[in-house]
């Protein structure tokens, strides 16, 4: 999901409170909003889901490009379990937003996650919590129409618990081919 919007008046402070069914990653002129991974973490999502809130002033400029990538994550992914058999909990990701925006004048904005966003393809082709992801290293990105709304009936929720952070990276020793 992109936009670019351009901002009349010198912003303040810019807040977004984010969340997804599936996992969603932020960036506001392609600058992540945040190092952690796996958002919105693990619920039960036909009764609740997470949002998290990121102070995002210091990447505001008088134009700014909002991006949202969304994949499957928790919600779309097949679950595992003795009862489980593999079904979908959700099939279709979802991804919803508030922007803050508050001006140096004292007026204040929020712009939501709608049907005015466009929606383009990107290089992960599929991307979920058990199966891992498929990245398309020479992908050319497709344009895919406006953002469609889609009403789900859940609880949206404060963060609860720890973040998902990445501890450390550890490069291949080998490639074997067998």
């Amino acid at each position: 999901f992109i936009k670019e919007i351009a901002f009349k008046k010198e912003v303040k402070s810019a807040k977004i409170t984010v969340t997804a069914i599936g996992f969603y990653y932020c960036l506001v002129n392609d600058k992540a909003v945040t190092d952690t991974l796996f958002n919105p973490g693990w619920t039960a999502y036909e009764k609740r889901v997470q949002t998290q809130c990121y102070n995002i002033t210091n990447l505001i400029n008088q134009k700014t490009k909002f991006e949202f990538q969304l994949a499957a994550g928790w919600g779309g992914s097949r679950h595992l379990g003795w009862m489980s058999h593999g079904q979908l909990v959700y099939t279709d990701p979802c991804l919803y937003f508030e922007i803050e925006i508050e001006y140096v004048d004292g007026q204040k904005e929020v712009i939501k996650s709608d049907e005015s966003w466009d929606v383009f393809t990107n290089e992960y082709e599929f991307a979920e919590i058990y199966d891992g992801e498929t990245v398309n290293a020479l992908y050319e990105r497709e344009f895919l129409g406006k953002a469609v709304i889609h009403e789900y009936k859940t609880k949206l929720i404060p963060q609860e618990g720890p973040y998902v952070v990445r501890g450390e990276r550890i490069p291949a020793k080998e490639l074997i081919i067998t």
